[in-house]
């Protein structure tokens, strides 16, 4: 498949995830790996990938202390840098969000003042642009889409994405289900990688639908729908390469 190997990539998905769902991953990717339930955490996103990690780039994650030992075993042999978090994660609001940022290139877009630390100096270091936003759930509310953009029902986000050069499209929010909430977030709903934007169910109702077909053929995106059910926000598929001595995507 054009500008996916399947023999080097690796997805992250919550534990709850229709097994149709991982049926499709796996035409894409060569291992799916399940998150494991955090109590710490409220039950409806316990096990959301986006919840418990920051994906940095294509191939290093940072991670909450609570899961960093299960993830360093399933991937740092298979070339994944899997790098321990600062803050322990609690049920509350600010507690929850420590990880939930997302890189855009050479951008982080975050809440600053309750992002982890780790994720916080490993950007500094790196030199990245951190840009702050009020929205604590970034990359649950965001469909990332590398450097073609982004799609987010956040206006805010949206509106900062815009200032830096980053193309956004906004939509309306709702009409993605998350059991225990009246809605879900769309950015938690999708996970993308090179050229492919994976969705965990159809579009169909939702009043953007055309919009959205329209942003993203606008730049040569493939969408993936991962099952024939509405759209549902499983927290963020996490696609990982475990490729070596190779530049990665970010």
């Amino acid at each position: 498949m054009v500008g996916m190997d399947k023999s080097k990539l690796i997805a992250i998905v919550d534990y709850r995830v229709d097994e149709k769902i991982i049926e499709q991953l796996n035409r894409y990717c060569s291992e799916t790996i399940k998150t494991r339930p955090l109590p710490n955490l409220m039950e409806p996103v316990n096990g959301h990938p986006d919840m418990v990690m920051m994906q940095y780039d294509d191939r290093s994650l940072i991670v909450c202390p609570e899961e960093y030992e299960y993830y360093h075993g399933k991937l740092t042999a298979q070339g994944i840098r899997v790098i321990q978090g600062t803050n322990r994660l609690s049920r509350n609001y600010p507690s929850d969000i420590s990880y939930n940022a997302i890189r855009i290139g050479n951008t982080i877009l975050h809440n600053g003042a309750h992002t982890d630390g780790t994720v916080v100096e490993k950007a500094n270091d790196d030199k990245l642009l951190r840009v702050d936003v009020k929205q604590g759930y970034t990359k649950c509310s965001v469909i990332q889409l590398q450097n073609h953009g982004i799609i987010t029902a956040d206006r805010q986000i949206s509106e900062v994405a815009d200032s830096i050069g980053i193309d956004s499209l906004l939509v309306k929010p709702g009409h993605v289900g998350l059991n225990g909430f009246d809605y879900g977030f769309i950015g938690g709903a999708s996970g993308y990688y090179n050229g492919h934007l994976f969705l965990t169910g159809k579009l169909d109702d939702h009043p953007d639908f055309d919009a959205i077909q329209a942003f993203v053929a606008s730049k040569g995106i493939k969408v993936v729908y991962l099952s024939n059910n509405p759209v549902y926000d499983y927290g963020t598929i996490i696609i990982l390469n475990r490729r070596k001595n190779e530049k990665g995507i970010y």
